[in-house]
């Protein structure tokens, strides 16, 4: 009987062995992440990649390349994170037999074109986020296959066309997201949609322009009523929840503010979306800004601007707010509160946002174009002057 449990514990050795994997010559920082997913050690040459069957994350890992081959054998593969690098693009076959994988997330990673069989043989993928990259089409085929997706996500992309059926074989999709792109004569009741069943998010289009132009977004900004508030903060993320109580001023106002942002494309970081100022009572007043902005580059510092006018086309203030800390490539949020009073919260009506400056990881300070900031002030005011963008900042208190 020793013999026999011998001989049998050498053969499930032998197995066991014959089930590793060299990964020695794979991109040095994959390789890296899927050695510490296995607690490998530093045997590239010997992995049990079937291991791996949770996550692996390579978010923000500076990858400018991947090659065929990298992910190969991780068929249990559940998820995987290539968020805020910096691909321009991805080879054929980069994904090939990963048959278990259920969240693939492409964000904020430069990306400009992709192979039209990427995703092939992704049959059990059920979340796609391909936000924030710079795509301005797709190929047709890109998500046949996919039965299994039902969210895909493609905003803050340069989206100005997408072919015929492209979405056609997404028959388990719940959730399409487009915000944010170049599709301004997309609508819900376009063919292109026809097969398509899921919810479609396709706000804050704009006009397709070129690297050279700063283009100009307006939206509603909502009631010139301040309710009274709660606040909740997260110093981690930087962003507020709030919980609306009753109106405070102007509680009979039917009067809507106005939200115009600039986005100048030579800077390395652009809002996502159009943000303003709004005005909210916690007890006290305050002008109040909640946003989100993409990183294009590694910074390390920020500074937003929003000049505001009140209902009688005056110049109030210039409200700004810098920012001193590293942000990685990829999507943020913020939100900030300047003290106000009744008279200010009361005659609040438009803001101009716009990042005025940055400096980069690197070193580079780069400033903003500001001619698209008076051309959009003197909407607001016929005098509007360019010495009016030096104007006293009055500068953030956070209301917590």
């Amino acid at each position: 009987m020793k013999v026999l449990a011998t001989l049998l514990a050498l053969v499930a050795a032998l197995l066991t062995k014959a089930e590793t994997t060299d990964i020695c010559d794979r991109t040095p920082k994959v390789r890296d992440a899927i050695l510490k997913a296995t607690s490998a050690d530093d045997d590239c040459a010997a992995v049990d990649l079937a291991s791996v069957t949770e996550e692996l994350i390579l978010h923000s890992f500076g990858l400018t390349s991947l090659k065929a081959g990298d992910f190969d054998g991780l068929s249990s593969l559940a998820f995987l994170s290539l968020n805020n690098n910096q691909l321009t693009t991805l080879p054929e076959g980069l994904f090939d037999g990963l048959d278990s994988l259920e969240g693939l997330f492409i964000e904020g990673s430069q990306l400009i074109a992709l192979p039209e069989d990427l995703f092939d043989g992704l049959s059990n993928l059920e979340i796609l986020s391909l936000n924030g990259n710079q795509f301005t089409t797709l190929p047709e085929g890109l998500f046949d296959g996919l039965s299994s997706l039902e969210s895909l996500s493609l905003d803050y992309n340069r989206l100005t066309t997408l072919p015929a059926g492209v979405f056609d074989g997404l028959g388990n999709l719940a959730r399409l997201y487009l915000e944010g792109n170049h599709l301004v004569r997309l609508n819900r009741n376009d063919p292109l949609f026809k097969k398509v069943t899921a919810s479609i998010f396709l706000e804050n289009q704009t006009e397709y322009q070129t690297l050279s132009d700063v283009p100009i977004t307006k939206v509603d900004g909502g009631s010139m009523v301040t309710y009274s508030v709660e606040l909740t903060y997260s110093v981690e993320h930087s962003r507020s929840t709030q919980s609306k109580g009753d109106a405070f001023i102007n509680k009979n106002s039917t009067m809507r503010r106005k939200w115009v942002a600039i986005h100048d494309s030579k800077l390395p970081v652009g809002f996502l979306g159009t943000p303003g100022v709004t005005t909210i009572h916690t007890g006290e007043l305050w002008y109040w800004a909640d946003f989100s902005f993409l990183v294009k580059e590694p910074i390390v510092a920020i500074e937003f601007i929003f000049i505001c006018f009140d209902i009688w086309g005056q110049h109030t203030q210039n409200l700004s707010t810098t920012q001193v800390q590293d942000f990685g490539v990829g999507e943020h949020s913020f939100a900030n509160g300047w003290q106000s009073d009744y008279n200010e919260a009361s005659e609040h009506y438009a803001s101009i946002a716009y990042i005025a400056r940055v400096r980069t990881k690197s070193g580079a300070i780069v400033t903003a174009n500001t001619d698209k900031v008076i051309d959009a002030a003197l909407e607001y005011m016929d005098d509007f002057t360019d010495d009016l963008l030096e104007a006293p900042k009055h500068g953030p208190r956070m209301p917590f």
